[in-house]
């Protein structure tokens, strides 16, 4: 896969995923609201229409996009995509599903953590398992050669 590629598809995914983190945070916000709060029960994309709520968003989305792309830049360089978005997106949001009924507007800094431990965790096992690279080429695999004539059982 083209470098070129890779780093446009991680910019993508760290922007799509830091966005969708935030707003399952702030959706969790919402339904932890009092019944007494006139914002309680309403839809998260109603409640980012108030300049506050969105400043808030964009405040913690951003550097959450930042420190996600620039370490998944380094770290994800040779490993396949397919296989490491689906995983690190899915950390981020039961993050933000838990820590964000929990702990409010902590949330956003266990979601930047978690999703780093998972950049980190796809760059090992791709490190321990050659086939989720993205050069992994089978034919020269060592594993995959045939056996010599020596070592065939007798």
């Amino acid at each position: 896969m083209k470098v070129r590629f890779q780093a446009g598809q991680i910019f993508f995914h760290a922007v799509v995923w830091s966005i969708v983190s935030c707003l399952v945070a702030v959706q969790m916000l919402i339904w932890r609201l009092p019944e007494t709060d006139g914002a309680y029960g309403i839809n998260v994309f109603v409640f980012l229409i108030h300049p506050f709520v969105l400043m808030f968003l964009l405040m913690f989305a951003g550097p959450l996009f930042l420190m996600g792309w620039f370490s998944a830049n380094k770290h994800l360089c040779n490993v396949r995509l397919g296989w490491a978005i689906p995983r690190i997106a899915a950390t981020m949001i039961v993050t933000a599903i838990i820590t964000g009924y929990l702990l409010h507007y902590l949330s956003i800094v266990f979601v930047l953590m978690t999703g780093l431990m998972a950049i980190h965790w796809c760059k090992n096992q791709a490190i321990m398992f050659p086939r989720l690279r993205c050069d992994y080429d089978p034919e020269s695999d060592w594993r995959n050669l045939p056996a010599r004539e020596a070592d065939q059982p007798i």
